[in-house]
């Protein structure tokens, strides 16, 4: 009698477990419009940088998921990327997407607008009138200042071999600091006061961590830009003063400019506004550093783990050294096929894992059944079509978005290229790269992090070679 008392409980429950299934089966209505949201992609600690581990993780939940990069974002892979490309504007905003990813206050899109429109008219100017000359000029820096960092910074171990223990920052500084150059020129780019200026505007703020307490973000927002724009301000001024003393001449080719191209080019309306002049031109240098230095060493260390590419690299040098002579020019660049080859593919393979950023401006259902909320910021992972199988989308050419695409493309994506060539040329020309002392390892050391990857060796052997 006790025992039955006991068992009596779990009885109930199962009977009323089972009813219940039963009455579900038969009787009850599916929940059609339940809506399925993104889950939340999570990573152990250890896995957090590894960005092959996150393409998995996307996998698991569907091949969409949000993550904690942005405040709302949510990442589709690379198989849902006719989705994401297709939709129209009223769908998916790529301004307000590119605007709120760039933390910046409400009410302020009508300036952002104009800034913008202003970059807009010096791309081509860049791209394709001066484009020859800038390079040029870029590609005496790169040996200076190349030079310069390795003297001052590199390790050496023995006459030959250089050891550069952090190889971020070596490419940041030799394009940070010909980024200053070929934007400002010469005079203004050594000025105290500019380059203090130049820290303050030029940081990258879309990859800070945010806080969740609305008021305390509010107020970083604030916080963040009336030093921009004090800063800017002060930046307006000195440029106001150049304006008015500057002929327009260039005392010697090294010293090509973004802003000797304006003062030069009366279709560029930016120089009649000094303050939307001077955010122009810091706005130029953040995007320089900011593209070229993760990918060019990207490309290093492709290039260091593979003996095979890289003797190949050195001797198509070796012979276009010996048919055009030692100086590398911009015509030259496109007669190295073979590296043309390798830095694409060294693209493509470190692509970002979440780009493109664009806003949802109505709930809206993907294909795969599960609904995007209003005001959220969708992101593309193509890092996952080059790093994960079965998720080829035959409707998209993949190696169109190594730049962006639509309107969103990169403004400067000629010159970018063209400059990540020229660097990567004079390396080659001068030095075998290693990841370890002891040679070639034989495998790439892989990637992390998500919207900006990188490789995970981040240190370089330089031996020094005379081709």
């Amino acid at each position: 009698m006790i025992l039955q008392l006991l068992l009596f409980p779990f009885a109930a429950i199962y009977i009323t477990d089972l009813c219940k299934d039963l009455l579900k089966r038969y009787f009850m209505v599916p929940p059609y419009n339940k809506k399925v949201y993104p889950t939340t992609v999570r990573l152990f600690p250890k896995e957090n940088n590894s960005t092959l581990d996150y393409v998995k993780a996307m996998s698991k939940v569907g091949y969409v998921g949000k993550y904690d990069i942005l405040p709302d974002n949510v990442v589709l892979s690379s198989a849902l990327a006719t989705e994401f490309l297709s939709h129209p504007q009223i769908s998916f905003s790529t301004f307000k997407g590119r605007y709120q990813v760039q933390n910046l206050l409400k009410n302020h899109e009508k300036d952002y607008l104009d800034r913008h429109q202003g970059q807009i008219e010096l791309k081509t100017a860049f791209n394709r009138k001066y484009i020859n000359e800038v390079i040029c000029a870029d590609i005496k820096s790169f040996n200076n200042l190349i030079d310069l960092y390795i003297k001052e910074n590199g390790i050496h171990c023995s006459e030959n071999k250089v050891y550069i223990p952090d190889l971020i920052e070596f490419v940041v500084s030799v394009i940070g600091e010909n980024a200053c150059l070929r934007v400002l020129g010469d005079e203004l780019a050594k000025d105290k006061k500019v380059r203090t200026i130049i820290e303050r505007t030029t940081r990258q703020t879309f990859l800070i961590r945010f806080s969740k307490l609305r008021p305390i973000k509010y107020l970083r927002h604030i916080y963040r830009n009336r030093m921009q724009i004090r800063s800017i301000g002060k930046m307006a001024d000195i440029l106001k003063n150049e304006l008015q003393l500057n002929d327009g001449s260039i005392k010697s080719p090294t010293n090509m400019n973004a802003l000797w191209i304006i003062l030069n080019q009366k279709a560029v309306s930016i120089r009649r506004n000094p303050f939307r002049l001077s955010w122009v031109l810091m706005n130029l240098i953040r995007c320089m550093v900011s593209i070229s230095c993760t990918r060019i060493a990207n490309v290093l260390v492709n290039i260091s783990s593979d003996a095979s590419s890289s003797q190949e690299l050195i001797n198509e040098q070796a012979v276009l050294i010996s048919n055009y002579g030692r100086d590398i020019t911009y015509p030259l660049l496109p007669k190295m096929k073979r590296l043309i080859w390798f830095v694409k593919r060294a693209l493509l393979e470190s692509s970002p894992a979440s780009c493109m950023h664009r806003k949802v401006e109505h709930d809206m259902y993907l294909s795969n059944g599960m609904v995007l909320s209003k005001g959220s910021i969708v992101s593309l992972d193509l890092f996952s079509h080059y790093h994960k199988e079965k998720l080829y989308d035959s409707n998209i050419n993949y190696d169109d978005l190594l730049w962006g695409f639509g309107e969103s493309r990169c403004s400067f994506s000629e010159y970018s290229f063209a400059q990540i060539m020229a660097f990567t040329a004079i390396m080659i020309r001068n030095f075998s790269m290693l990841l370890s002392d002891d040679g070639f390892i034989g495998r790439h050391p892989g990637y992390e992090q998500i919207s900006t990857v990188v490789p995970k060796a981040n240190s370089l052997f330089l031996e020094k070679h005379y081709l």
